[in-house]
């Protein structure tokens, strides 16, 4: 689904912003870190074109979306959402600028990816799969509230709703 709407907001000393991404906003830097990405579940082709055509196609869904996080306008991270018109939304972030990693902002990201989703579509309940290896995005999710739910062979699944994650970021 895209949708023209813009969020904005602030991390630390950054000033970002929030909105849908199309394929004018895929650069190398973007490719080469899905490329290189442990985690990322579905990395059937990673070609630039692929990628385009994967973007297109969550944009013409209606359950899905994929955001991106602009730092003076440029492309840093996004966020795939899926199952829009259901209950439970799922979240996932992928952070690939450099100035961004290791920085102990992923939580930031994650919580304003369900805030833009609350706050355009309504949407109350969040959801997220972890390879259990993947230690670090494990930890972000846990820092604004999601909680295990499930556990299946090597994924660990947590959830949370839209008020602890408001409650855990003021704390911040």
């Amino acid at each position: 689904m895209f949708i023209k709407n813009t969020y904005n907001f602030k991390v630390k000393k950054f000033n970002l912003s929030i909105k849908c991404i199309s394929e004018k906003h895929i650069n190398r830097k973007y490719l080469s870190s899905i490329k290189k990405s442990k985690f990322i579940l579905s990395k059937i082709n990673n070609g630039e074109l692929w990628q385009k055509k994967y973007i297109n196609k969550i944009n013409l869904s209606k359950s899905k979306i994929i955001l991106g996080f602009f730092y003076n306008n440029q492309l840093i991270a996004t966020s795939g959402l899926q199952n829009l018109n259901k209950k439970y939304v799922s979240v996932g972030i992928f952070i690939f600028d450099k100035n961004f990693l290791n920085k102990k902002v992923s939580h930031f990201f994650i919580a304003h990816a369900c805030i833009f989703i609350n706050k355009f579509f309504n949407k109350k309940n969040f959801f997220a799969g972890f390879n259990k290896k993947n230690i670090k995005s494990i930890l972000s999710y846990e820092k604004i509230g999601f909680e295990t739910y499930l556990t299946k062979k090597n994924t660990t699944f947590k959830r949370t709703t839209i008020q602890k994650i408001k409650l855990r970021l003021r704390k911040n």
